[in-house]
């Protein structure tokens, strides 16, 4: 895992570069992104699971603090009525279960 990833603040910063370019007098934050850790058949290119998801969001808060930009991600729990299943793409973006268990991204370790 980790190859679609690591491209993402790069991904992320092109943009923030062309709206700078566009609007070069006005703050520019990145209002919604995450990454889910679950995707339908044949939905996306990238790995969907929680290793990839921590990887994102490290890779982002990284990239936000070094360029003191502003994130907020989508989102903080999973939630179940977006989906018909429970492994479908759209109800695993969180960072925490339906149940409010933390994901691995937000896992203390010991």
């Amino acid at each position: 895992t980790g190859v679609q990833t690591c491209a993402l603040p790069i991904y992320i910063n092109g943009k923030y570069n062309e709206l700078k370019v566009k609007f070069p007098k006005k703050q520019i934050l990145i209002t919604e992104t995450g990454w889910t850790t679950s995707k339908n058949a044949g939905q996306f290119t990238s790995v969907a699971d929680e290793v990839s998801q921590k990887e994102f969001y490290t890779r982002c808060q990284q990239w936000s603090n070094l360029n003191d930009i502003p994130i907020f991600y989508f989102e903080a729990f999973n939630e179940r009525w977006k989906g018909t299943t429970v492994t479908e793409a759209e109800t695993n973006w969180g960072f925490y279960y339906a149940d409010r268990t933390p994901k691995l991204v937000f896992q203390m370790t010991k």
